[in-house]
């Protein structure tokens, strides 16, 4: 068995030149696979040779061979696994020390530091950090820094942008908080994951910051059937602002979710005096903004986008009646967020949604709320 596992590693010290397929009986098969449909899989055996047909509901995973090879990965704990990764998805991977043993590892991603085709000669590694804002100097401080001020350089092909490359003890620690100066004023406080690959540093896409908020205020109905409707107070607003890594550090993309209530105006429509009439109205708005740090704790946050508004209408009275209508709307947002700490922050929305109908009618709110960074 020890000369097995010797004779395996030897094997697929480099990227494997096959395929491999997990079948759920716990064998596996490499090969070339010839032909995929939807009842089975036919591969060229590389051991055996010639064609066998494997039935797709018998294959647990399959591995083509440029998904596959052996990999160093380090752990919070300061131990190491050399070892392949045969599944993953953004909160775990699962792992096995040898493709033709059934045994196999399952590792959460926050316990990887890093994750490496090489093993690690340093376990310091540089990182280069971008800013974009018009100053005279622009400094970086954090944990990697002891807290000191590093001045950045301008990047002379591109004024109004920063940069500076600085080495980040990967294996002592994967995530670090840091903090931008501006002309001497400190901005919000970031924090940024790292992974590493073939012994070069990257962002880890799972620390994605993922920011829920919940916000309620007064609202009021301006122009088109503004002098019909009158709002019941008040509007509650659901959202999050989350961002990728290959959007610029500013730039946020947000789901929000809005929820009031109205009914007629019996003074503007005498009908419905004698009438009990309400519309419930859901809003779904998908948009993106650019965050702007005004001092080290505050920011505003602008952001426009689109979506729609579902409403849901019952009137009583002569006879009970119930009807559904769906709008377009644009939504314009400016948030202004005060940072207690690096995880909660008081947020501030002035919201304007431009309802499309037959009459552009809005609806504004200002509203006062929370939001989370997880």
């Amino acid at each position: 068995m020890k000369m097995r596992a010797v004779v395996c590693v030897i094997l697929f010290a480099g990227a494997l030149s096959a395929d491999v397929v997990f079948v759920k009986s716990g064998k596996v098969y490499l090969g070339r696979i010839k032909s995929e449909r939807s009842g089975e899989i036919e591969l060229s055996r590389k051991d055996k040779g010639g064609l066998q047909t494997i039935a797709r509901n018998e294959v647990l995973r399959i591995l083509y061979k440029d998904e596959i090879g052996l990999k160093f990965i380090y752990l919070v704990n300061g131990t190491q696994r050399h070892a392949f990764i045969v599944d993953e998805n953004a909160r775990q991977i699962v792992i096995r020390e040898q493709l033709e043993v059934i045994s196999e590892e399952t590792i959460d991603r926050k316990r990887i530091l890093a994750i490496s085709e090489k093993q690690l000669a340093s376990t310091s590694l540089p990182f280069t950090f971008h800013h974009g804002v018009k100053a005279e100097r622009v400094e970086i401080e954090g944990e990697f820094t002891a807290w000191r001020p590093v001045p950045l350089e301008s990047e002379k092909s591109a004024p109004g942008r920063w940069q500076i490359s600085l080495p980040i003890d990967i294996l002592k620690k994967n995530q670090y908080e840091y903090r931008f100066v501006v002309d001497g004023n400190a901005q919000e406080m970031r924090s940024i994951k790292f992974k590493a690959e073939n012994e070069k540093l990257f962002e880890d896409l799972d620390s994605m910051q993922w920011k829920p908020s919940l916000a309620v205020g007064p609202g009021i109905y301006s122009g088109g059937y503004a002098e019909q409707l009158q709002i019941h107070q008040p509007v509650i607003s659901f959202g999050a602002s989350f961002r990728f890594s290959s959007l610029p550090q500013n730039v946020q993309l947000r789901l929000d979710t809005v929820f009031f209530r109205d009914h007629p105006n019996a003074a503007a429509l005498p009908l419905f005096s004698r009438l009990e009439a309400e519309t419930l109205n859901f809003g779904g708005f998908l948009s993106i903004g650019y965050k702007f740090t005004v001092f080290s704790s505050f920011s505003l946050t602008p952001a426009i986008g689109a979506g729609g508004i579902f409403q849901f209408s019952r009137v009583t009275g002569f006879r009970a009646d119930q009807v559904s209508n769906q709008l377009f709307a644009a939504v314009t947002r400016l948030t202004i967020g005060y940072h207690l700490t690096r995880q909660l922050s008081l947020i501030l929305p002035l919201t304007s949604i431009a309802e499309f109908d037959a009459r552009l009618t809005f609806v504004s709110f200002i509203a006062v709320g929370v939001e989370f960074a997880l």
